[in-house]
């Protein structure tokens, strides 16, 4: 899919006027620009114009002022853009129409190069816009974000009798001490027992952790794009991952190698997840599908329609009959199996849902926003129970500990953060150098990997053995 459009320019609506007048100056030199007071016509759905802006635009340009940083529109914009910035490779801008203090920015955004735009009658404005508008057209000369269209449909390979077994420098075993992902770490998951960790990155391939030899992670190569989500069985012999190039993998984690591919999906693939019997997977994608594949064939089982946008993050039910599911539509559904039914529509007010996950015990439904919150709702009729407020920015991610009893989350204002099940309380937080994008957690470990490609580990005793210990220690092998 081509791009439409070379920029995206998000801001707040006090700020139209100054706005505009920029808009008009990109466009006089030629830049393709979307913007909502251009491209939305009078009963267009707002959010799915918006996402269809987004998706066909090279770059993303942030206009920054006190009012965007209060806009509850604006912060989501910005809060996509971010993840699209590092999960498919577009270009952000952070344009300053005031002095605004770094500490009262997004971490993500502090930590980029800023464009102080001055007023227009200013000798510097034209110079500084037609650079701006040169580097925006060269980025439209450059190769697409996107990844080349897969056929809707397409069949998967199934012939599981004799396992692809990929050429030798695709599947290695890391020897190399202290080494793993080289970018960032979008998706992780964790058998069981706590022992191994999978974990999914930016640099395309996959990394299986053991926690008792860290320093030699297996590294997984094969996707032909960034990989987005991942999924390992309990015993942690067999692993699924879902990537940019629109394609799931199916790993044999013993012998380090790709058992099949399963193609069906016309866009991105932002999470998996295996069924209670572990003989399907569940994968949801930009298409605003989620499909359950059939591990033995590797044909489409069920495809769940309904999501107006992206379907981001799923989550099996406890009784194996029901998966939730979470969108940029701003919408939590659950779902029956074996139908195909939607059963439960909720309303998110926090917007964009990055994340979602479901108790043991399958009462509650916690879900990650990006409006900086995690909400805990009933499973029952989706009424929400719990709001846990502490995060400065969205929350890409979230995870329930298999006793139930805490909420582990990771953000992009740089913090893991611990939660009570029972009453929200704030059990501990920490706080690193970057963004985290995904977490996972098994009854005594947490994990969480981050913007710069950096694993991180958390331990923590048994609720009646003392205080949540803060200590996060980083793999590039476990440091």
């Amino acid at each position: 899919m081509a791009d439409e459009f070379d920029v995206f320019v998000s801001y707040a609506s006090p700020d139209r006027e100054r706005v505009e007048k920029f808009a008009k100056a990109l466009r006089s030199r030629s830049v393709r620009v979307w913007i909502d007071f251009w491209n939305l016509a009078e009963g267009d759905p707002l959010t799915e114009a918006i996402d269809k802006g987004l998706k066909c635009s090279r770059a993303v340009v942030l206009m920054l002022s006190s009012h965007a940083l209060e806009s509850r529109w604006a912060r989501e914009e910005t809060s996509i853009a971010l993840h699209q910035a590092v999960t498919l490779g577009k270009h952000l801008v952070p344009v300053l129409l005031e002095n605004l203090a770094h500490e009262r920015l997004p971490a993500a955004v502090a930590a980029r190069r800023m464009t102080e735009l001055p007023q227009v009658q200013a000798p510097t404005y034209a110079s500084l816009v037609s650079g701006l508008a040169k580097q925006l057209t060269k980025w439209r000369a450059a190769p697409s974000h996107l990844p080349p269209p897969i056929v809707h449909g397409e069949t998967a390979r199934t012939d599981t009798t004799k396992p692809t077994t990929l050429p030798a420098d695709t599947i290695r075993t890391t020897t190399s001490p202290r080494r793993g992902h080289s970018e960032a770490i979008n998706a992780c998951a964790i058998t069981a027992d706590g022992s191994s960790i999978l974990t999914g990155s930016d640099d395309r391939t996959l990394c299986l952790w053991k926690l008792n030899k860290p320093h030699q992670p297996l590294c997984l190569r094969g996707h032909q794009g960034l990989v987005l989500g991942c999924a390992v069985t309990r015993n942690g012999e067999v692993a699924v991952s879902g990537s940019h190039d629109r394609a799931l993998r199916v790993w044999d984690l013993w012998r380090g190698i790709e058992l099949r591919i399963l193609s069906g999906h016309a866009g991105v693939v932002w999470a998996c997840e295996f069924t209670l019997d572990e003989s399907s997977v569940l994968s949801t994608s930009y298409d605003r599908t989620a499909i359950l594949w059939d591990l033995a064939t590797g044909r489409e089982r069920l495809r769940l329609n309904g999501h107006r946008s992206a379907v981001r993050g799923c989550a099996m039910a406890p009784d194996g009959q029901h998966v939730v599911t979470c969108s940029q539509d701003r919408t939590i559904r659950i779902w029956d199996l074996a139908t195909g039914a939607e059963v439960l529509r909720i309303e998110a007010e926090e917007g964009t849902v990055f994340d979602c996950a479901v108790s043991p015990d399958g009462s509650s439904i916690v879900s990650a926003g990006a409006d900086g919150t995690i909400r805990v709702r009933s499973f029952a009729n989706g009424e929400e129970c719990l709001r846990l407020n502490g995060h400065g920015d969205a929350v890409m991610s979230c995870a329930v500990t298999p006793r139930g009893d805490v909420i582990a989350s990771a953000s992009q204002d740089q913090t893991v953060r611990l939660w009570s099940l029972e009453t929200g309380a704030c059990i501990d937080t920490v706080r690193k150098s970057h963004p985290f994008f995904s977490i996972a957690a098994s009854a005594d470990v947490v994990v969480a990997g981050d913007a710069a490609g950096r694993l991180w580990k958390m331990a923590w005793p048994p609720p009646d053995a003392g205080a949540v210990g803060t200590a996060l220690t980083s793999s590039r092998g476990f440091e």
